[in-house]
């Protein structure tokens, strides 16, 4: 796979990242030896996707071409969770942010993690400025809500059976 390739399918999962974290990420996944070069050719190849008009340059930041606002402290907490997930090494399909207009939710990110033959879905909520209050309500939400198993079903188009909600990576392992 290219490099340009790899960077596209990094930043599909992430949406929002730094120049820096899609450096880590290509330096763990030995695409790249870590270290100043490494982020120098992420801001190379991220610079040529902007220039192809898949992604967008937002200060120190890059998003794919139409996301949604900017990558502000939640955000960037977000994507350094992700980077986690990543560094798992499953094969991992995620979705972020997504309006699911069922129940009016917008979680932070809905994880699928395959290793080997066991799979697991997650639903991460990264808290920030959210209370406590507010996390249970959404808790509460994916709790009751009868269709939730059949929603992440047709999302990741496999049968699932249960999930996790998660407020950080390492509950990934657990």
């Amino acid at each position: 796979m290219a490099h340009d390739e790899k960077i596209m399918e990094l930043m599909n999962q992430l949406v929002y990242a730094t120049k820096h974290d899609i450096g880590d990420l290509m330096a763990h996944k030995r695409i790249w030896t870590a270290g100043p070069s490494t982020i120098n050719n992420s801001y190379k190849e991220l610079n040529n996707q902007v220039d192809a008009g898949t992604l967008e340059k937002g200060g120190d930041y890059f998003k794919l071409r139409g996301a949604k606002g900017d990558h502000k402290e939640h955000s960037r907490l977000i994507t350094a969770e992700l980077i986690k997930i990543l560094k798992l090494n499953y094969q991992t399909k995620i979705f972020r942010e997504c309006l699911i207009e069922d129940v009016r939710l917008i979680p932070d990110a809905i994880i699928m993690t395959i290793d080997v033959d066991k799979v697991a879905v997650w639903i991460l909520e990264v808290m920030h400025n959210e209370t406590q209050e507010y996390f249970e309500m959404k808790l509460r939400t994916w709790e009751n809500w009868p269709e939730a198993k059949d929603y992440l079903s047709k999302l990741f188009n496999i049968k699932v059976q249960s999930f996790n909600i998660i407020n950080k990576a390492e509950e990934v392992n657990q």
